[in-house]
């Protein structure tokens, strides 16, 4: 019984260990994105109040969801350098960030990370990527975003061209 009793001990410890060692991994390997203080999730009037009216902006007719069974409105809305797109009910309201691209140094996505910064200042910003990839000349450092998501890093040769960040929807 006693034997019994250790092993069950040493299985809830093993299981602790575990579940701390993955909370660490994915906070370390975690980002928290935001232009100009918007960030995933944020609301249309937000959006338009802190960034102004977009160059352009197209929204998409009412349709069933890819991931839910509800009907949903598409929004993207384009900056100089800057794409967000947004998701809505399928009246047209309510709508909220679900991802972003940024193209331009005119809009930094951190303190001391925007288009132009070197691979060193954003591993140094957010640690280590979850995974690196290579192809076509791009060099990619892949991270979690705090909010459910991911965020992707975009270099070439050694330069940041590219920023994406989306929240997973299904």
């Amino acid at each position: 019984m006693r034997r019994i009793g250790s092993i069950m001990l040493a299985v809830c410890f093993l299981a602790a260990v575990q579940i701390s060692v993955r909370g660490q991994g994915n906070a370390e390997n975690s980002v928290d994105l935001q232009v100009k203080g918007i960030s995933l999730d944020s609301s249309l009037a937000r959006v338009t109040r802190v960034l102004g009216a977009p160059k352009s902006r197209k929204q998409s007719k009412p349709a069933f969801s890819e991931c839910s069974e509800r009907r949903e409105t598409r929004l993207t809305m384009n900056y100089p350098g800057a794409v967000l797109k947004l998701i809505g009910d399928g009246k047209g309201r309510n709508f909220k960030v679900v991802s972003v691209s940024i193209s331009s140094s005119a809009w930094p996505v951190a303190n001391g990370v925007a288009v132009g910064s070197n691979l060193r200042a954003v591993e140094s910003r957010f640690g280590r990527p979850l995974r690196t990839e290579n192809e076509g000349g791009l060099e990619r450092l892949v991270y979690f975003h705090k909010d459910n998501g991911g965020a992707t890093f975009y270099f070439r040769a050694d330069k940041l061209v590219r920023v994406e960040w989306a929240l997973d929807l299904c």
